[in-house]
């Protein structure tokens, strides 16, 4: 059985988004990555309608799309409706502040181990003393671009023991 599926540099029409996502649930697949190739425009509408059908997925990779920014909240269905263990979210202009807010208020109800958000971005609101999840033991922060305070604010007010 296929466990781990990955599109790179794959066009994926919004109508071929919506029957992938609507099938998603009644396959063996574990591992699901997208490198650019869409995965916002064409599956987040039918994702936020449908989160259920990520519920075998524990290990979600993102990279190089667009759009997450403005797409984060989706984020937290997707945390709280799979069986999610590593989060990758690369290269994807994506504020870290927001999702580190984001993690902030779910962690109680996420089981995730693995978290990369490499090769994004830390506004100066990141304000450090986040909540993060227990059960959390690798956190991936390679090449951010850091704004303002934000690297020394992670150094000096972020705890890592929830």
């Amino acid at each position: 059985k296929i466990q781990s599926l990955t599109f790179t540099d794959v066009i994926l029409t919004p109508e071929m988004g919506i029957s992938f996502i609507q099938n998603l649930s009644k396959s063996n697949v574990e591992v699901l990555a997208f490198d650019n190739s869409c995965f916002i425009k064409s599956c987040i509408e039918q994702f936020s309608l449908t989160p259920d059908s990520f519920k075998f997925i524990n290990s979600f990779i993102l990279k190089n799309e667009e759009d997450v920014q403005n797409n984060i909240h989706i984020f937290s269905k997707l945390v709280i409706s799979s069986s999610l263990k590593s989060l990758t979210i690369t290269n994807c202009n994506l504020d870290i502040a927001d999702f580190f807010e984001l993690i902030s208020l779910l962690s109680e109800h996420i089981q995730l181990m693995y978290i990369d958000l490499s090769k994004n971005r830390c506004s100066d609101k990141f304000k450090g003393s986040y909540i993060i999840p227990k059960t959390l033991t690798k956190l991936v922060l390679n090449k951010i671009h850091w704004e303002g305070q934000s690297y020394l604010t992670l150094l000096t007010k972020q705890t890592y023991n929830s």
